[in-house]
């Protein structure tokens, strides 16, 4: 299978977006490209890893736009079989491409492969879950009760690495300007009779920032994603 080509959005990721690369340096192999949009204007510049350095496109948007959006605007740059969609604040300690790869090629109606989550002490995160209904987030955000990665419906989107070519076919909703595209994206490859998976043998850290509980504006993005997203697949 050919190398994967790699899609990095940072806000303001600097510090982050620096240890990502750093790790990325050692699987150098296998990636064909990686391409970093700053959504925000850095405020300071990167040094880029010797051995992907040379593969590394960086392009700057005048104004800040949605993820959605900016996935799309990145999918002309994916000429590989696979594209991974990686948050800047992820670290990878252990080769997880080997194995991703190789799952592709067992199945080709697989769409999406998520490596599994880890928190920055090792305990594994709820990235498969079920459809958040109004029923579903009550029992996840007010009492807490988790599904320890046994949903059905959909993986979130810190680590995301998808079949180009159905990427392409498919694409993000323009619509999610941040939050909940991930949900949407899961559902509608479920429906287009697309497969996707939680690769347990795989794990990657992500440094949770959860920045929605922080900050109003960003806790309006939420309320409006998952307004939207009932709107277009219903409420329960």
């Amino acid at each position: 299978m050919k190398r994967l080509t790699i899609l990095i959005i940072s806000h303001s990721h600097e510090q982050y977006l620096k240890t990502l690369l750093s790790d990325l340096n050692n699987y150098s192999n296998f990636i064909s490209k990686i391409v970093i949009l700053h959504n925000i204007l850095p405020k300071e510049k990167i040094d880029l890893p010797k051995k992907i350095k040379k593969k590394i496109i960086i392009r700057f948007n005048k104004k800040p736009m949605g993820l959605s959006k900016n996935i799309n605007k990145l999918l002309k740059y994916c000429k590989s079989e696979l594209v991974a969609i990686i948050n800047p604040d992820i670290r990878i300690k252990k080769n997880i491409f080997n194995n991703i790869t190789n799952i592709f090629k067992r199945d080709k109606k697989l769409a999406l492969v998520s490596p599994t989550i880890l928190d920055e002490v090792g305990n594994v995160q709820d990235t498969k879950r079920s459809y958040p209904s109004i029923i579903n987030l009550i029992k996840r955000e007010i009492f807490k009760i988790k599904e320890k990665n046994n949903g059905e419906d959909w993986l979130a989107g810190m680590f995301l690495v998808f079949r180009t070519n159905v990427l392409k076919k498919i694409k993000f909703d323009n619509n999610f300007f941040l939050y909940c595209e991930d949900v949407d994206i899961s559902l509608r490859l479920t429906q287009k009779k697309y497969n996707f998976l939680l690769d347990k043998k795989t794990s990657v850290v992500h440094i949770a920032q959860k920045t929605s509980r922080k900050n109003l504006k960003f806790t309006f993005f939420h309320i409006k994603s998952y307004f939207y997203l009932w709107w277009k697949h219903g409420f329960f």
